[in-house]
């Protein structure tokens, strides 16, 4: 399960940095502000996720895409993810589930 990663999350002041840094990443809205897309100090807290746990997070994060976009817009989203997702596994240290 992976909602203990995100109990203690300020939601009311992480949600509009998410939403400036998404959006300039993925729809390339450069008007957003990208000076606050720091993402992997705000995911250290997730240290010890492992495989199983991180996968799931991804799925979700496809299935949302999936519900707003369709076509060329979310298949190149979705590969943007994928490689922003290789360094942050790679950085948090993602354990297999055998370990």
């Amino acid at each position: 399960m992976i909602s203990r990663y995100f109990q203690y999350v300020d939601w009311k002041s992480n949600l509009p940095q998410m939403y400036s840094y998404w959006s300039s990443l993925l729809l390339g809205r450069k008007e957003e502000s990208r000076s606050e897309g720091r993402p992997f100090p705000k995911h250290m807290m997730m240290l010890g996720l492992t495989e199983t746990q991180f996968q799931r997070w991804i799925q979700l994060f496809y299935k949302a895409i999936d519900e707003k976009y369709k076509g060329e817009k979310a298949a190149k989203m979705k590969l943007n993810i994928h490689a922003l997702t290789l360094a942050l596994q790679s950085r948090l240290h993602v354990m297999n589930a055998d370990d």
